[in-house]
């Protein structure tokens, strides 16, 4: 899923949601996901490239899969940790249990390629 799809999905998701918006805050930041034509994956040494980030090693994280099966990832933070999620059979936004992006009856995740200006025509204000 490329990036333009994520954003697509991300918009969709907000003019659907019926609940109260989680916001972000210095504490609690949400999941950043980023489309499959923004990273790359070296099997060999064990890293994925990401825009902004570069390589990053990753540890405990199988990517023996077939690459061209993950349609996006996503980098959440958890426990002052920072994890890397690697999906293959959902879409970020997909409101089931098996979305480890979807939390507290809310998908709480933003696409790496939006833009502030982008959020700003739907009304969301910035601080």
């Amino acid at each position: 899923m490329n990036s333009k799809k994520i954003q697509k999905h991300f918009f969709n998701y907000l003019e659907n949601f019926r609940g109260e918006l989680q916001y972000a805050t210095i504490e609690n930041t949400p999941a950043v996901i980023y489309g499959n034509d923004e990273f790359k994956i070296d099997i060999k040494k064990n890293r994925i490239r990401l825009p902004d980030l570069g390589w990053l090693e990753t540890e405990n994280m199988n990517l023996d899969c077939s690459l061209k099966d993950i349609k996006w990832i996503a980098i959440k933070k958890e426990n002052g940790n920072y994890n890397i999620i690697a999906a293959i059979g959902i879409d970020p936004y997909d409101e089931i249990d098996e979305n480890p992006l979807y939390e507290n009856n809310q998908v709480f995740a933003v696409p790496a390629s939006l833009k502030i200006e982008q959020l700003q025509k739907l009304g969301f204000k910035s601080s």
